[in-house]
């Protein structure tokens, strides 16, 4: 069995739910063995980190000038965060699962593509233009 997951605080917390609990418990009372190795990280690029950030700003403009609330691009960042780089953890101590929030920090270069695509298809059809990342307007 694989599990896969990160330490925060010095507590592993894995990446699945009920499936890591399940396979566990079902290997009864007895010695296990547990091997931990770090998994070498996509890192994700600074210049597609701006990029996501420059489209929160925008969004966030957007949203100012619609509804006349001031919203900003950290409001759009929690947002984000929330509906869509939440994951499924397993907390070991209690067996429980629990969702929480991953930093675009630590984000697979695909994962930060597939939310700044899913934005900019998002907001298409809401009227916003969103650019490219090639595109002359996004500078890095």
């Amino acid at each position: 069995m694989i599990v896969r997951g990160h330490i925060k605080e010095g507590k592993f917390t894995a990446n699945t739910q009920e499936q890591v609990k399940a396979k566990f418990l079902a290997l009864g009372d007895g010695f296990v063995e547990v091997q931990i190795s770090r998994i070498p990280g996509d890192r994700v690029s600074e210049r597609l980190r701006r990029y996501y950030w420059m489209l929160l700003r925008l969004i966030a403009q957007y949203l100012t000038e619609d509804t006349g609330h001031a919203v900003t691009e950290k409001d759009m960042h929690d947002h984000v965060s929330t509906t869509q780089l939440s994951q499924w953890f397993m907390n070991f101590d209690t067996m429980e699962p629990y969702q929480d929030r991953v930093s675009h920090v630590f984000l697979e270069t695909e994962k930060l593509k597939e939310v700044c695509e899913n934005l900019k298809i998002f907001w298409a059809e809401r009227g916003l233009y969103l650019p490219d990342p090639h595109e002359d307007v996004f500078t890095p």
